[in-house]
């Protein structure tokens, strides 16, 4: 997969537009030429930053949109930063709206205002248009809200790996004597081995609910599923008296494990590399375009992580990452220019071999200390605590001198793999 990341550490603030700004004030105008110029907007061609104006608001009720229309001057990734005043009232909304494509929206209650936030409104040909409507109430009843355009001028290209993608690919690899499946095959750049390609698999099938962290922390490198994964799991007989540490189900609540069966088994651990597993994830202020491309980016940055939190640690058995989950859909049906949120729909979710429900992944939350990604059915959400059960499929990567026997990939005929002996 290859692909670009949108940095806007590096960006061009919009003064001028293809079109001049266009204003008008109600949501059956259509109008895209300078005849319908009002004072709802002000625009201050210096700073570029448009502010409405309250006031103006003459009629009754909360239906009233005043609009911002305008052509973007040239093609690229834009994004918007916008404010919004303490609402005297409920139902104060700042739409942003790509042609006729709503692409989010706003809100101020009636107890807080919006600090400065930005939101990545995504590609723009030089044809497409940005529409920023208001809706509010009457004149003082409606906050002042500010906002300006930004284009980003540093893009990024990024390789994140070969892999599986759509509804059931032949994936399937016999391992530890039982159903495996391939995500792919990465470089050093994912997995931290200076010139190896290794690839990358996932147990098919669940290995049973467990919680992320016994303790409302999410620091991978000390949870206690990591310790259970690579200890207990990986080498019971080795680490077994120390079960009781790391096996807990949820909410502080300890569970009985005991993976003499079904943990990794000798003659399989040898084909396991240990390797990098990188910390960082989506959420923190700077780390919030929550698209495939720009996750994967997150997940290997240095500063995506909670204040404190190690951006990497070293281990044989982790999870799949965020990125890997959204990576699992065809781009042709679910672009990568989709946000994780809508990935429960079915253009998403019906055609992504990875979807599981309740599942937890390795990202952390970066603007929280205990909160992680996860899946919920088919969609991603960040409001499960680390405490929380989850259902856990380990991933890892083989090592470089594993080999393919037989196989098809096929369930009936999975990879049959074995490993060049020193």
């Amino acid at each position: 997969e290859t692909g670009e990341v949108n940095l806007y550490d590096s960006i061009e603030l919009i003064k001028t537009f293809g079109t001049t700004p266009v204003y008008f004030r109600n949501t059956s105008s259509t109008a895209t030429t300078q005849t319908e110029i009002d004072s709802f907007w002000t625009f201050n061609s210096s700073t570029g930053v448009f502010t409405s104006d309250p006031t103006k608001f003459t009629a009754s009720g909360t239906n009233n949109f005043y609009h911002a229309y305008m052509k973007v001057p040239s093609a690229g990734y834009y994004q918007i930063c916008y404010t919004i005043a303490q609402a005297p009232n409920v139902n104060n909304n700042l739409y942003f709206v790509k042609n006729t494509t709503n692409l989010s929206y706003a809100n101020a209650s009636t107890t807080t205002a919006v600090s400065e936030t930005c939101y990545d409104m995504g590609y723009f040909e030089s044809t497409d248009y940005i529409n920023i409507s208001e809706r509010g109430y009457s004149g003082t009843s409606s906050p002042i809200m500010t906002f300006r355009i930004e284009k980003s001028n540093n893009i990024l290209q990024i390789d994140a790996g070969y892999r599986y993608e759509g509804t059931n690919p032949n994936n399937y690899i016999m391992f530890n004597n039982e159903l495996w499946r391939i995500i792919g095959v990465f470089d050093e750049t994912s997995h931290g081995q200076t010139g190896k390609s290794l690839v990358k698999i996932i147990k098919n099938d669940t290995l049973g609910s467990f919680t992320w962290n016994k303790t409302s922390n999410n620091d991978w490198s000390n949870a206690s599923l990591n310790h259970l994964l690579n200890e207990q799991y990986f080498d019971w007989d080795t680490n077994k008296s120390n079960v009781s540490t790391y096996c807990y189900i949820s909410n502080y609540a300890r569970n009985t494990c005991d993976f003499s069966v079904v943990g990794i088994k000798d003659g399989w651990r040898n084909m396991i590399k240990n390797v990098t597993w990188y910390l960082g994830g989506a959420g923190k202020n700077g780390y919030t375009i929550y698209k495939v491309n720009n996750i994967y980016y997150y997940e290997r940055n240095s500063t995506a992580v909670y204040t404190g939190r190690p951006s990497s640690t070293t281990g044989n058995i982790g999870l799949m990452y965020e990125s890997d989950y959204l990576y699992g859909a065809l781009e042709t049906d679910c672009p990568h220019s989709t946000l994780h949120t809508n990935y429960k729909s079915l253009s998403c979710s019906a055609k992504n071999w990875l979807v599981y429900a309740n599942e937890c992944m390795l990202d952390q939350v970066s603007s929280s200390s205990y909160y992680v990604w996860s899946t919920n059915t088919a969609s991603l959400y960040s409001s499960n605590s680390v405490t929380s059960s989850f259902e856990v499929r380990p991933v890892l990567y083989l090592h470089e001198d594993v080999y393919r026997i037989s196989g098809t990939g096929s369930t009936a005929d999975p990879y049959i793999i074995g490993v060049a002996s020193s």
